[in-house]
């Protein structure tokens, strides 16, 4: 892929100071995001935004979006499927645990 097309997906990255582009890459307020994510994002607090498992249209949208992501990261990751590790686990675990 081609810099500049890939400079493109990243608006923030489109940002000139003193006559010279900027590249913030991580910042303490977060990590850039292609413009497709943000896009995503806004869509879903806009119109599916939801708690889960209620029986709200939005709700099961909400379930759906989040196992279609789960889905996604397993088979990113080899077909292991990732899990959250409970709340009170502890310090010895890693925040997010391999099955």
């Amino acid at each position: 892929m081609e810099i500049e097309s890939l400079r493109r997906q990243f608006p923030a990255l489109s940002r000139v100071q003193d006559g010279r582009p900027v590249a913030y890459f991580d910042a303490p307020g977060g990590t850039q995001v292609p413009r497709a994510v943000a896009e995503a994002m806004t869509d879903y607090l806009f119109h599916h935004n939801a708690n889960t498992h209620w029986a709200y249209p939005t709700s099961a949208e909400t379930d759906a979006m989040i196992e279609a992501a789960r889905v996604a990261a397993e088979k990113a990751n080899g077909g292991v499927r990732c899990t959250a590790a409970p709340r009170r686990a502890p310090a010895s675990l890693p925040l997010a645990t391999c099955l």
